[in-house]
C-alpha cells in the first residue's frame, strides 16, 4: 500500500527531505505547499509533485494525503499539527524544534493527547552514520561503561569575509535575527544525539556568549551536563577563528575499558579491538535524512514507537531551557 505525503514547506531543507521520500518504497509526494508558491513550484519540478498550493489547509482537504512532513518555520509547528490531526492523518513529521519555548511545547504535547494522528520529531543528528555506529559500540560495551565526555563544535561561519556576508548567513539568512541562536539552532541536535547515545541528562551549569555583531543570538556557549554515572561538558561557537564554515564536531567519550573519537570526518574505537574508519559529512548529512524519514515510515507501518517523540523531544526543550535559564541574556 503507497503512503500518501504532502509537504509544507519548500525552503532550503525541504530538498533535503525530498531526496528521503524519494528513495523510500511504497512512497509518493501528492504536494507541496509554500506561501512562496514559486520556490514551490520549483521543488514540484524538480521532484514530479502534480500539485502546488500557497496554504496547507486547501493542500491538505485538496490532496487528502495519509501523512504531513512539516518543513516550515518553528512558529507555524503547532498549527500545522493541529490542522493535520483535524484531517485524521495516519502521521505527521514536524521538523525540530516543535515549538520555540518549553511552555508552548508542552501545550502542543497535551493536545496531542487521545489523538489517533501519530506525531514523530525530525530530529536527525542521532541518525547520522557515525553517531549510529558509536551507538553500536557503547551498546556492545566496547568501551565499557561511560564516564565522561567532551563535545566541541566550532565553525567560522560568522565571522565577516571581506565585503561579503559571512557564510553561515548566507545559508541560513533568517539565523540573523534568532534572538536564541547556537543552542536553539544547532546544539538542539547535539543534546538529542547524546540522549539517545547516554540517556538523560540534566544542565549543571551553562555560559553562552555573541561575539558576531552579525547576529541577535547567543553565536558561542560552554555547557556542563550530567547523568547516571557520566558526565560531560559542550563547548561550541560559530564564531571561531581558523575552523571551517560549516560546524565540524569532535566527540570523544571515555568508558572504563577504553575510548570512542570522532574528530569531524574520522571515527576512531580504542580498546581491545581498535577501529579506525571515515565518514563522508555531504553523505552522513543526507543519510541523517534518508534514515530519519526511513524510520518514520517503518514505524508508522508498523505501529512501532518513534525514536523521537514529541514527549522525548520534550526533554531536549527542557534541557535548552535550562541552559538559557543559566546562561543569561547575551
Amino acid at each position: 500500500m503507497t503512503l500518501r505525503v504532502a509537504l509544507a514547506g519548500a525552503g532550503m531543507v525541504s530538498r533535503h527531505h525530498l531526496l528521503a521520500w524519494s528513495r523510500v518504497p511504497d512512497v509518493e509526494i501528492v504536494a507541496i505547499a509554500d506561501p512562496d508558491t514559486r520556490a514551490a513550484e520549483q521543488r514540484a519540478s524538480q521532484f514530479a509533485i502534480p500539485a502546488v498550493f500557497a496554504d496547507p489547509a486547501e493542500m491538505l482537504a485538496s490532496a487528502a494525503p495519509d501523512a504531513l512532513d512539516i518543513a516550515t518555520p518553528v512558529d507555524t509547528h503547532g498549527a500545522l499539527i493541529e490542522l493535520g490531526c483535524s484531517h485524521h492523518l495516519a502521521g505527521i513529521l514536524c521538523q525540530k524544534p516543535l515549538a520555540s519555548s518549553l511552555d508552548a511545547a508542552r501545550e502542543i504535547v497535551r493536545r496531542l493527547e487521545g489523538q489517533p494522528t501519530r506525531v514523530m520529531i525530525h530530529e536527525n543528528w542521532r541518525f547520522r552514520p557515525h553517531f549510529q555506529q558509536v551507538s553500536e559500540w557503547l551498546e556492545s560495551e566496547a568501551i565499557g561503561k561511560p564516564g565522561q565526555f567532551v563535545l566541541n563544535v566550532f565553525s567560522s561561519g560568522l565571522l565577516p569575509r571581506g565585503n561579503e556576508a559571512p557564510p553561515a548567513l548566507v545559508r541560513q539568512p533568517f539565523m540573523a535575527k534568532m534572538p536564541r541562536l547556537i543552542v536553539l539552532e544547532l546544539l538542539i541536535h547535539h543534546l538529542d544525539m547524546l540522549q539517545a547515545l547516554m540517556g538523560p541528562m540534566s544542565v549543571r551549569s551553562a555560559d553562552l556568549a555573541r561575539l558576531s555583531d552579525a547576529v541577535m543570538g547567543e553565536d558561542t556557549a560552554t555547557i556542563v551536563m550530567a547523568g547516571d554515572g557520566v558526565f560531560g561538558t559542550i563547548n561550541a561557537s560559530l564564531s571561531a577563528k581558523g575552523y571551517t564554515a560549516r560546524p565540524q564536531d569532535y566527540l570523544q567519550i571515555i568508558g572504563s575499558e577504553g575510548r570512542i573519537v570522532l574528530d569531524g570526518p574520522r571515527l576512531e574505537l580504542f580498546s581491545k579491538a581498535p577501529v579506525a574508519l571515515g565518514f563522508d559529512h555531504d553523505q552522513d548529512y543526507q543519510a541523517s535524512y534518508d534514515a530519519a524519514i526511513r524510520h518514520f515510515v517503518d514505524a508508522l507501518a508498523k505501529g512501532t514507537p518513534f525514536a523521537t517523540s514529541p514527549t522525548d523531544h520534550l526533554r531536549i526543550l527542557l534541557q535548552i531551557a535550562q541552559i538559557y535559564e543559566l546562561g543569561g541574556a547575551v
